[in-house]
């Protein structure tokens, strides 16, 4: 009956190897559409984004602002087409990983 073998210092130096050999297997397991499906989203997420904005843009206008000029639907346009792009942009660099 033979006893288990001990680790040694050379054994530990291959752990490092086969988990990148498991993450690399487990990335060519994924649905090859699962980065166009993340881009699509990405579409979505900014329709929605914006809509939200412009939409609290014009509830302030109708309630706070007496002329005809849509000043708060400006400044809700611009403020939601700055936090889709942050946020896309983020999004897109956490892709890239």
């Amino acid at each position: 009956m033979s006893r288990p073998r001990k680790f040694g210092s050379s054994d530990w130096e291959l752990i490092p190897i086969y988990f990148s050999f498991i993450t690399m297997t487990e990335k060519n397991k994924k649905n090859p559409y699962a980065k166009y499906l993340q881009l699509t989203t990405i579409a979505f997420q900014m329709m929605a984004i914006m809509f939200v904005f412009i939409w609290l843009g014009q509830k302030a206008d109708e309630n706070w602002n007496n002329s005809n000029k849509n000043y708060f639907t400006l400044v809700g346009t611009l403020v939601g087409l700055g936090v889709s792009l942050y946020l896309i942009l983020k999004q897109l660099k956490r892709m890239e990983k």
